[in-house]
């Protein structure tokens, strides 16, 4: 028998390099998801409405910043004349009406009763409308007139001082004051009006003012001396140690020459004060100026002198 030398081997089989794997299967790089559905980046809301940016107000009214009214472009301003009678200390007359006729009408006879401002002087303060005059007489009430030997009194815009005696009508301003004037003639005029007369001391009463001067208050009249020029008057004064700005107040002026101011004293007694013409010529009293306690006082330039007024 043959001995084979070596036991044969099995049928040799193909051995591949490497065991074959499984049927291959493509395999999808991801599995798969469900089908897709489309998903809204947002669910719907309701089906939008139309809202407003701002609820509408009602349809605007024109409303009118103002009711149309008619505004004048300026107030009427009104004429004024202020009337001073004088009957002189030896009248009879307690008391005086002034009748007179603005506009072509006259008052409601026996017209209109007038303020006292002292014995034997009175006053009234007459609007003359859109008119500039006034023609005027007076009475006592009691059936005496003075009607200037029926002619009557025509005074105009302004200051004015009837005397009853000469029948004189002397202007003493043109101003129309805002208020009741405390502006009075310093002197009853005399025959002849165009001639400021000096007072001398029996006729220091004459000065008139419109009343007893109140208590810490001035009333300061300044006539000026017969040499100056002077057609203004300043009054620069200090009171509890402070002074006016200068040149000072204007005084005014109610007669050829002369000028008027009152000074409110405060809680001082007494004003220190001087006098210019706005125009840089002084009446400082030789420096020392005046001193004048609460009351009324006239300073004479004429004769250098300074008289209580009562």
């Amino acid at each position: 028998t043959v001995v084979p030398t070596q036991a044969p081997t099995a049928v040799p089989t193909v051995v591949p390099t490497q065991a074959p794997t499984a049927v291959p299967t493509v395999v999808p790089t991801q599995a798969p998801t469900a089908v897709p559905t489309v998903v809204p980046t947002q669910a719907p809301t309701a089906v939008p409405t139309a809202v407003p940016t701002q609820a509408p107000t009602a349809v605007p009214t024109a409303t009118p910043t103002q009711a149309p009214t008619v505004v004048p472009t300026e107030t009427p301003s009104t004429n004024t004349v202020t009337v001073y009678y004088n009957r002189g200390t030896s009248s009879s007359w307690t008391d005086v009406n002034a009748h007179y006729k603005v506009n072509g009408v006259w008052t409601v006879s026996p017209g209109v009763r007038m303020e006292k401002v002292k014995s034997g002087y009175w006053k009234i303060t007459i609007d003359l409308g859109k008119t500039t005059e006034a023609v005027i007489c007076f009475n006592n009430t009691n059936g005496s007139w003075d009607s200037n030997g029926g002619n009557n009194y025509t005074v105009y815009v302004g200051t004015y001082l009837v005397d009853q005696k000469t029948k004189n009508v002397t202007k003493l301003s043109d101003d129309q004051p805002t208020t009741a004037p405390t502006v009075v003639p310093t002197q009853a005029p005399t025959t002849a009006p165009t001639v400021v007369p000096t007072v001398t001391p029996t006729q220091t009463a004459t000065i008139v003012p419109t009343s007893t001067p109140v208590e810490k208050k001035v009333v300061v009249y300044y006539k000026k001396s017969s040499t100056s020029s002077w057609s203004s008057a300043y009054v620069h004064y200090k009171v509890d140690g402070v002074w006016t700005v200068s040149p000072g107040k204007k005084m005014t002026k109610i007669s050829s020459g002369y000028w008027t101011y009152e000074i409110d004293l405060g809680s001082s007694s007494e004003v220190t004060l001087c006098f210019n013409n706005g125009q840089g010529t002084w009446d400082n009293n030789n420096k020392n100026n005046y001193v004048l306690a609460a009351g009324s006082y006239l300073i004479d330039k004429t004769t250098n002198t300074i008289k209580t007024v009562q």
